[in-house]
């Protein structure tokens, strides 16, 4: 009997762990998943104009961002070199040119999304659409992943803590069950 409780317990704590591994991956996934979705919209629209010929109005574009302090949205182009010809952004004063290999993979995919780090501490959700303009083929929407991260770490804490209580409180009923049943059965 006192064999079988305890595998059932082991049972109970295993289950719990892995319900508690599935909650934080699945919110994790859908917190970085969200962290796209301003920049595939912007980098989308945009990618539409430039490929249709359209201008781009002042408006669209936004201010000039420091990516080692601000956490908005950022816009660069290439051209058909693979060459920044714009960006509202900065890192150290300098415009930041994306690793090689993403702009072409863009051409070959239609479009491509990264996690950038283009320096430690500075880790960008990053969406580049290729236009199919000759001028300006590669349109690139990112921006700062520190909030999101924030929410991660912050979503782990409560979810190992969660773990934590219960898997003290499968390990407390074990002792008191089996009292319980030595005293009353």
């Amino acid at each position: 009997m006192k064999a079988s409780l305890l595998g059932a317990h082991f049972l109970a704590m295993a289950l719990v762990s892995i319900f508690f591994l599935l909650l934080y991956t699945t919110v994790q996934q859908c917190y970085r998943m969200q962290a796209n979705d301003p920049q595939i919209q912007v980098a989308g629209d945009l990618a539409h104009r430039l490929g249709a010929h359209i201008p781009i109005p002042a408006g669209l574009v936004p201010d000039s961002i420091d990516l080692d302090q601000g956490a908005g949205l950022f816009l660069e182009f290439y051209d058909g070199r693979d060459h920044p010809v714009f960006s509202t952004a900065t890192l150290g004063g300098r415009v930041p040119v994306l690793p090689s290999g993403v702009l072409g993979a863009a051409r070959k995919q239609g479009e491509d999304r990264i996690t950038w780090e283009p320096r430690r501490g500075v880790r960008l959700a990053t969406v580049v659409r290729y236009t199919g303009n000759p001028r300006t083929p590669f349109v690139v929407a990112g921006r700062s992943l520190r909030d999101t991260e924030d929410r991660i770490g912050n979503l782990g804490l409560m979810v190992l803590l969660g773990w934590l209580l219960s898997l003290s409180l499968i390990l407390i009923h074990y002792p008191v069950s089996g009292f319980l049943r030595s005293r009353f059965l």
